[in-house]
């Protein structure tokens, strides 16, 4: 209690902590917005069905389970971390870059970092699109609704992943840690209200 009331006494630290929220609070709006031309039934019942989705689902805020306009959130950008976090136990260059022994090697690994996630959202929402979409995933499987959802996805996921690093740079906290906080406290009362609680049977 006392750390939260010298963060309110603190107006510029105060000022950072609300715009971080408004913005979380934002993202949050932002994953209630469907895609056009996606059935958004046929992937909820996918969901049900495969248990490494779900975990994806999950971490994008359930926005995989809505396919909204957010529907691969931060989920690129993580994958891409870790993509990166392997190939430096490959490749001594890579490894030396991780150290950012430098505030312009940090600032050019942070940059690689999100022009990798994406290169990864942009593969992962042409690979949904065309592998889905034949199944059901889009309203019509037309070129033109593979396209719209991969620029969706691609825009959207690359654009969260720069605002968590304008959170960590310019405002307080991790950025990408804080969304993808956000993200899973957000899953949790849709997943809660699919658990049934069954009455105990007497013998």
């Amino acid at each position: 209690m006392k750390t939260l009331k010298l963060i309110w006494k603190n107006k510029d630290l105060r000022n950072k902590l609300l715009i971080v929220i408004a913005i979380l609070f934002g993202i949050r709006i932002l994953s209630g917005i469907p895609t056009p031309g996606v059935n958004r039934n046929y992937f909820k019942l996918l969901l049900a069905q495969n248990s490494t989705l779900n975990f994806f689902n999950a971490i994008s805020g359930n926005g995989l389970s809505n396919l909204s306009i957010m529907a691969l959130s931060i989920t690129p950008y993580i994958t891409a971390s870790i993509i990166l976090q392997l190939l430096g136990v490959i490749f001594p260059q890579v490894k030396e870059l991780q150290q950012c022994k430098t505030k312009a090697d940090k600032r050019k690994y942070e940059w690689i970092l999100v022009f990798s996630g994406a290169g990864l959202a942009c593969l992962e929402s042409l690979t949904m699109a065309i592998g889905f979409g034949r199944k059901g995933l889009l309203t019509k499987y037309k070129w033109y609704y593979v396209l719209l959802i991969t620029v969706i996805w691609t825009i959207m996921a690359t654009l969260t992943s720069i605002i968590g690093k304008i959170i960590s740079v310019k405002l307080v906290g991790n950025g990408i840690s804080l969304i993808l906080v956000s993200n899973i406290l957000s899953s949790y009362p849709s997943d809660l209200s699919l658990i049934h609680i069954s009455e105990p049977t007497r013998p």
